[in-house]
């Protein structure tokens, strides 16, 4: 997913919309998510799950919202030989992916909150969207590609330009959203289809 955390505001008007995107690595989504995959599959599925942290920057400029996933496979090669060669079986991949917010023709990705005015008030939503992609190391195909995502409403006391600048409950609040993600509807996600 990587450590861009994404902040937007929507506003009455266009004039009004704002954004931020900054580096969230002191959060560690990726070790967390990778964390929470591993435990899953050696839990329910007796697999042994390889947690590899120096794939991740080959893998993060050629998986996500704006890659198309057979290209980005044929520039892996390399890495899936060599994974095959380790023994290892199959590839998951979870990149950040895009939608759209509501009806407002906003492109989110990634991860982080979404912030609307109206009639003087603030709606605010945190969200996590992303794409999980199997790779077979041995064909060197990609086996399951499919995208996920969540959204929840959260309190908000005010729209900033910075995830440090938000408040200390409104910081936690995000934390606590993106910590359920990865402890709970990862799992879930994993279950449905059977992993």
């Amino acid at each position: 997913m990587g450590d861009n955390f994404n902040g937007v505001k929507i506003g009455t008007t266009v004039f009004n919309n704002d954004q931020f995107e900054e580096d969230f690595s002191t959060f560690g989504m990726d070790r967390k998510i990778e964390e929470s995959i591993a435990t899953y599959l050696k839990h329910h599925s007796g697999l042994n799950a390889v947690i590899r942290p120096d794939l991740r920057k080959g893998l993060r400029g050629n998986f996500g919202y704006k890659s198309n996933p057979k290209q980005s496979l044929e520039r892996l090669r390399s890495h899936i030989q060599n994974l095959k060669a380790e023994g290892i079986d199959a590839l998951i991949i979870i990149s950040p992916s895009e939608n759209i917010f509501g009806n407002t023709y906003t492109h989110v990705n990634g991860y982080g909150f979404v912030v609307q005015t109206f009639l003087m008030m603030w709606y605010a939503k945190a969200y996590f969207i992303s794409n999980f992609t199997l790779v077979d190391t041995a064909t060197q195909k990609i086996v399951f590609d499919r995208a996920w995502w969540w959204w929840k409403d959260i309190k908000f006391s005010r729209w900033q330009k910075s995830f440090l600048e938000l408040t200390l409950v409104d910081q936690e609040t995000l934390k606590n959203f993106f910590g359920n993600v990865v402890d709970s509807e990862i799992p879930k996600f994993l279950k449905k289809f059977n992993f």
